[in-house]
């Protein structure tokens, strides 16, 4: 729960601080934390977060553009931001399970530029100031309207606001798992280690990237696992072709250590 409130509130400061200097608006942290929780928190109820923490910022900026400028933002710009959190939490759920710093950073990459055509072609929809055609969805995306500065500015608030937050959500998930004597989420997804282990890279049911498999729940665990049990933290041994291996579950973990015989 700390960390939800920590989070949303962080959503919110951001949020302020654009209704007080225009330069940083959309420079937020609300898709980093949505492909971020994807990556890294198991409990699906947090991924609940950059939702609830999209609607409290929302809801003030709303509230503040109408006392200022008696303008409010349609209900469709909801639906569409709505809609790259589910984009954004999408991308990390696939990216958890191919974990690298290459990977999120593509990632991070591949969620703005969704945020900047899924908001931008909605801002041309419904405005009437757009032509629809081309070339006003082009402005829409380059320009935008000339009294304000041009859409591709907000772009790069948004660009460097999802690197830089990924990057830090990143880094302390990383820092904690390190001084708290876990796994690293990076540390055992690498492609190439795969290679040199040939009965898991063989294996499509039971194949987690290098010496560690992440667990999937026991009401959703594949048919005809290796024997043992992964309810409880302990070792049991399987064979994968010709070779055998012994497989610990971490206590208190969603993780376990494989090992060649």
């Amino acid at each position: 729960m700390f960390v939800a409130i920590l989070l949303i509130l962080l959503v919110l400061t951001c949020s302020i601080a654009a209704t007080l200097d225009y330069n940083l608006v959309n420079f937020s942290p609300v898709m980093a934390i949505a492909f971020c929780s994807a990556i890294y928190f198991r409990k699906r109820m947090m991924w609940l977060i950059p939702f609830v923490a999209l609607l409290v910022s929302d809801f003030y900026v709303n509230k503040y553009y109408v006392s200022k400028y008696d303008i409010s933002w349609p209900c469709f710009g909801f639906i569409a931001r709505n809609t790259c959190i589910v984009f954004a939490l999408a991308t990390g759920a696939w990216v958890s399970l191919h974990k690298s710093w290459l990977w999120i950073f593509n990632g991070s990459l591949l969620t703005t530029l969704l945020f900047y055509l899924i908001t931008n072609t909605q801002a041309w929809a419904s405005d009437a100031f757009y032509p629809k055609s081309t070339s006003g969805w082009w402005q829409a995306l380059t320009i935008g309207h000339p009294e304000y500065l041009p859409t591709i500015y907000f772009f790069r608030n948004t660009l460097f606001g999802n690197l830089i937050f990924t990057g830090l959500f990143s880094g302390i998930m990383e820092w904690l798992a390190h001084h708290s004597g876990k796994l690293s989420l990076l540390d055992y997804n690498n492609e190439s280690e795969d290679e040199a282990i040939p009965g898991l890279a063989q294996s499509d049911r039971w194949k987690r990237h290098c010496l560690c498999y992440r667990l999937l729940a026991p009401s959703k665990q594949p048919q005809n696992r290796p024997p043992g049990t992964l309810a409880k933290a302990g070792t049991f041994s399987f064979r994968e072709g010709e070779l055998g291996y012994t497989a610990k579950r971490l206590p208190s973990s969603h993780h376990m250590v494989v090992t060649v015989n």
